[in-house]
């Protein structure tokens, strides 16, 4: 028996993954490359010798001898007190290197124009100068932290918000790939800094002109629906090159399964360990007992109608058009086809992303109320029209977000989240999901190191306890 090559070769399929799009007038990714090496390394600090009877503790990548890896989203978290936190004045310290002031200067100055990123989970990076998601993701992180350092450290508002601006520029360049992956990036990005423009928003005093453009901004996100369809199409693209790879194409259009090209095109996605021993043109033979091109073909292209109209419907439909039942098995060979990827997660994220939107909005009103008259209202409908024009609603349940005044000067505002149910407010339940809670105080810091009492010896130079 004779099976026809197919007819693209894995390396087909990877230039096909890996190519970029072309660039835009204007492109900025070659700058944003630049300042990627310059900006997102993070460097080693030394902390101080503790005082006699004391010793550092604390769980920092790196640690030996009092020297550690500078983890700079950890200034995000706990208060901000320098004097008693050495992680927290190494964060200060690198950020005020000229290379990093003049790298997030830069950053400003390209915000608008459009970049472009690469995936860089498999195979070689592409032969252009082009920083991957991963890298794009720290840039964010960098952004974030300016962003308190600003507000926090030297009482600059202003500046701190247009750190968070440009963090919103590229959480909305990373969907430039339009595969699916990209989205959980910019998922990632843009709740980083929205959450961080609510602590600003409860930390300082925002001027009323400010406010206004954080309502623009926040109003100004790209269409979510025209998001999951450009990557789903992208996503559908590349599964059927993995099929060229894969199948051979016969006159009529159909084919076979090359079970012993199989090794070479798992090779380039990543997938070696998992493919098993080499396989000859032996395996070929057994190519029969598999579904044909047209089949798998068919297959594939039955995921895309129903998840393509996933937004058209309410919260349930969504859910069950990415419900995780897939078409494409063992009988179409190693096909990574729509089921690999999390279609859940990814759907539910672009689906409560502008309630938390609107739910960063909320806050923004709720602090200027307060700045108004002194306390925090009693509903989310006093706000209106004054502070916003609509009470956000709750995209996961009936009715607006859920909101209480807990006192004068503190308040309790939430979604019931992808569960939903009404936990009252509680973000994480044992084992469970829990609500969605945008009125928190920051967190505490992970990695800080703590003085505590040194252990001490006894006389045969062991440790007591």
């Amino acid at each position: 028996m004779t099976v026809l090559p197919p007819i693209a070769s894995p390396d087909d399929l990877w230039a096909d993954l890996a190519r970029l799009p072309p660039p835009e007038p204007g492109d900025a990714t070659h700058e944003l490359a630049d300042i990627v090496v310059a900006l997102t390394p993070s460097p080693n600090f030394t902390l101080p010798d503790p005082p006699d009877g004391m010793m550092w503790e604390g769980e920092i990548p790196g640690w030996s001898s009092g020297t550690a890896t500078l983890v700079p989203s950890d200034a995000l978290q706990g208060p901000w007190e320098p004097a008693s936190r050495p992680h927290l004045r190494a964060v200060i310290e690198h950020l005020e290197l000229p290379t990093a002031r003049a790298s997030i200067t830069k950053l400003r100055e390209l915000r608008g124009y459009p970049f472009r990123t690469h995936i860089a989970f498999w195979g070689p990076p592409p032969p252009e100068a082009c920083p991957s998601l991963p890298e794009i993701r720290q840039l964010a992180k960098a952004l974030v932290v300016d962003a308190r350092y600003q507000h926090a450290h030297r009482g600059d508002v202003e500046a701190a918000w247009e750190d968070l601006k440009t963090a919103s520029w590229v959480a909305d360049g990373v969907v430039a790939p339009d595969v699916l992956i990209s989205l959980l990036v910019r998922r990632a990005i843009e709740e980083l800094w929205l959450a961080e423009l609510r602590h600003l928003a409860r930390e300082c005093a925002l001027p009323d002109a400010l406010v206004k453009d954080m309502h623009r901004v926040l109003c100004e996100a790209p269409p979510d629906r025209d998001l999951w369809a450009s990557a789903i199409e992208a996503e559908h693209r590349a599964n059927r090159d993995i099929i060229d790879a894969s199948f051979s194409r016969t006159a009529d259009g159909n084919g076979w399964l090359v079970l012993s090209q199989q090794e070479a095109v798992l090779d380039q996605l990543g997938y070696t360990a998992s493919a098993g021993a080499p396989r000859s043109r032996l395996w070929d033979l057994a190519s029969i007992f598999y579904n044909d091109r047209r089949t798998a073909e068919q297959k594939l292209d039955a995921q895309i109608e129903p998840l393509l109209r996933a937004f058209d419907g309410d919260y349930s439909q969504l859910l069950e058009l990415t419900s995780g039942k897939h078409v494409m098995n063992v009988l179409d060979g190693r096909v990574l086809n729509l089921g690999y990827f999390d279609l859940r997660g990814a759907a539910q994220m672009l689906w409560g992303q502008p309630m938390r939107r609107q739910a960063t909005r909320a806050v923004l009103a709720l602090n200027q109320y307060k700045a108004r008259h002194g306390s925090y209202p009693t509903t989310l409908a006093d706000l209106v029209p004054e502070f916003i024009e609509s009470v956000p609603a709750d995209v996961f349940g009936e009715g607006p977000l859920r909101y209480e005044r807990t006192c004068a000067d503190a308040y309790l505002l939430y979604s019931i989240g992808v569960d939903d149910e009404d936990d009252g407010g509680e973000r994480n339940k044992a084992g469970e999901v829990g609500d969605f809670v945008f009125s928190e105080p920051r967190g505490e810091p992970d990695y800080e190191p703590k003085l505590v009492p040194a252990p001490e010896e006894d006389e045969a130079g062991g440790f007591l306890r």
